[in-house]
């Protein structure tokens, strides 16, 4: 696999820049870089990968095929890594970070494997003077996945991964607090029992590569199954006189 790698270069800023100059400065700098499909592997004393960490807030559960296997969610996904060529020399004690559309930079190709996934939130990244790079996505995933119930709920794994990389280019790492419900819609029709990340991975012929499987066990509030239940139950209410009738009379 051929891997384009780069070494860190600053440009230089006037001391005396206003923060207007530098804040312009700086934005045009990271948005006409051209490097956006470059992976910012760094060169030491040898090829260092690149460390991408990964959380998530589960923001609803939309729906639920359990004959198909299919999950729809809403999640919000961080992703994190450093590219120290998005660095810039600090002049003013209040400029540390900007944000510019993510389509500019180098951002790492994670994929759900198995379902597809759309990004809804505007495409952006933040970017500190450190060259510390954040990527937050609102994502609509529609994922196939082995449902499995129990008496504790139903659980799906979405499983991700980065789709060209392997570990000697992307390593993915959990970040320190990998999921939370905080953001998790309460007029959702499911409850939200349980929600975890841990990593994996697996090995091709064309290297190892590692994965970040999220895996979420909900069931449906009871509101939602005791209002079917009614509505099943009225339904039958107003039907079976009219079946007995039929009978009677056939």
């Amino acid at each position: 696999m051929f891997t384009l790698v780069y070494h860190p270069t600053l440009s230089p800023t006037p001391a005396n820049s206003s923060s207007s100059y530098l804040h312009s400065n700086v934005i045009t700098r990271l948005m006409s870089s051209g490097r956006r499909d470059v992976i910012p592997i760094r060169r030491e004393a040898h090829y260092k990968p690149v460390v991408v960490s990964l959380s998530f807030s589960v923001i609803n559960i939309e729906k639920v095929d359990l004959d198909l296997g299919i999950v729809q969610l809403m999640v919000w996904q961080t992703a994190t890594w450093h590219d120290q060529v998005l660095a810039w020399s600090r002049v003013d004690e209040d400029f540390t970070q900007v944000s510019i559309p993510a389509d500019y930079i180098w951002t790492p190709d994670i994929t759900l494997l198995n379902g597809e996934a759309d990004v809804l939130y505007p495409n952006t990244a933040v970017i500190s003077y450190r060259g510390a790079v954040r990527w937050l996505t609102k994502q609509r995933m529609r994922v196939t996945c082995d449902v499995w119930t129990s008496s504790n709920g139903t659980t799906c794994d979405v499983n991700l991964s980065s789709w060209t990389h392997s570990t000697q280019e992307l390593k993915l790492e959990l970040s320190s607090d990998p999921v939370n419900d905080l953001s998790y819609l309460a007029g959702s029709r499911y409850e939200l029992l349980v929600a975890a990340a841990r990593k994996d991975e697996y090995t091709l012929p064309t290297g190892t590569y590692e994965t970040v499987q999220l895996s979420v066990t909900f069931r449906k509030k009871l509101s939602v199954a005791a209002s079917q239940s009614a509505l099943i139950q009225s339904s039958l209410i107003v039907l079976v006189p009219f079946m007995l009738m039929a009978r009677f009379n056939g």
